[in-house]
């Protein structure tokens, strides 16, 4: 069960913004960690939404990575080709932010549309 969520970094403790569905108190799960860098909210570089319509957009955004990244690893593992599940985060990344990945991993040659740039060692 894999799902993103928010969290908070305060007095060297990672804590939830919301509730994490699927995980009982004080079971241990793995993490990985995306820092996100201080953005302009969608209002503040528009101009044109109020607060409540930018939030909203912002939600929808994010709601449609999780969704791409989800039915990503769906459609590989359907066709044999899964892939680990960071990639498919930096993929996605790739994706949304429209630059190349430069890699040697082959297994990022069957996602759609990404943009890969192959080297080798010794070049």
């Amino acid at each position: 069960m894999a799902q993103r969520i928010e969290v908070i970094y305060e007095n060297n403790v990672l804590k939830p913004l919301i509730p994490i569905k699927g995980l009982k108190k004080n079971e241990r799960a793995w993490v990985i960690l995306c820092p996100r860098s201080k953005r302009e909210s969608l209002h503040e570089l528009v101009g044109t939404l109020s607060h409540e319509e930018s939030k909203e957009m912002q939600e929808c955004i994010d709601e449609e990575f999780g969704r791409i990244e989800g039915e990503w690893c769906l459609e590989l593992k359907k066709i044999g080709r899964p892939i680990p599940e960071n990639d498919i985060w930096i993929a996605a990344s790739c994706l949304e932010y429209d630059v190349a990945l430069l890699s040697r991993d082959t297994h990022f040659d069957h996602i759609p549309k990404l943009r890969v740039i192959k080297w080798s060692r010794g070049r």
